[in-house]
């Protein structure tokens, strides 16, 4: 698809410019299945200067000890989802809903709407009516939790499915299987490459990925032409 990365904005958006309009503005989601370099692509984001939200440390947050959504979560799954400290067992909850699509959804109805909120309490404290510049939100949940609609637009990191295996392997320590397992139970990185409007190679090396980076965002200059960093 071709991203409308260059539409005519002017500089001078109203002082009330909600979070919502702050967001499909100037928001990009960045996207990809597991081991497809999606964190990789946030790290050079973020050297050349640009706000990168972590869709996982808002999850960490509004599931933190004391919190509601922390509470709903022991409620529906179990105290045994929790540490001694009272902190969050990621591990063991992945591994009640990894397989289990009702748990999953149950979950998801817990955490995804305070973490919409937090991203919108995100965007509002960057105060995007005063100095205009896009941001990125890294999310590997965007097409799933159907988000797209609230960015101006979706990038999504991409590389052969066995590299993606491979590369999941060496990170995580499994075995081929478990890693084909992983990849299965998730949308693919294929899908994920043909609904987004940008898609990033990362079969190549850093500095091919790093080259195709800086292309793209030198396409964002009109959002705010003194934004963009290269």
């Amino acid at each position: 698809m071709s991203p409308d990365l260059n539409p005519d904005l002017s500089p001078n958006l109203s002082p009330n410019l909600s979070p919502e309009k702050m967001l499909k503005t100037y928001g990009i989601a960045l996207t990809g299945g597991i081991g497809t370099g999606k964190s990789t692509v946030a790290d050079m984001l973020r050297a050349r200067s640009y706000e990168v939200i972590d869709a996982d440390q808002l999850a960490r947050n509004i599931t933190a000890p004391g919190s509601a959504a922390l509470t709903e979560i022991a409620n529906r799954f179990g105290a045994d989802c929790l540490n001694a400290d009272g902190s969050l067992n990621r591990k063991i909850l992945g591994s009640l809903v990894f397989q289990d699509s009702g748990a999953r959804r149950d979950l998801e109805a817990i955490t995804h709407p305070r973490i919409r909120a937090a991203l919108l309490q995100h965007v509002d404290t960057l105060k995007l009516d005063k100095k205009p510049r896009p941001f990125f939100y890294e999310a590997a949940l965007i097409f799933e939790t159907t988000s797209a609609p609230l960015f101006r637009t979706v990038w999504a990191t991409y590389c052969p499915p066995d590299m993606q295996a491979q590369r999941i392997i060496q990170r995580d320590g499994v075995t081929a299987e478990q890693a084909a397992t992983v990849v299965a139970a998730q949308m693919s990185s294929r899908q994920k490459a043909d609904l987004a409007d940008v898609t990033i190679d990362t079969s190549g090396t850093p500095l091919t990925v790093a080259k195709q980076l800086d292309d793209l965002l030198k396409s964002l200059k009109d959002i705010a032409p003194d934004s963009t960093k290269t």
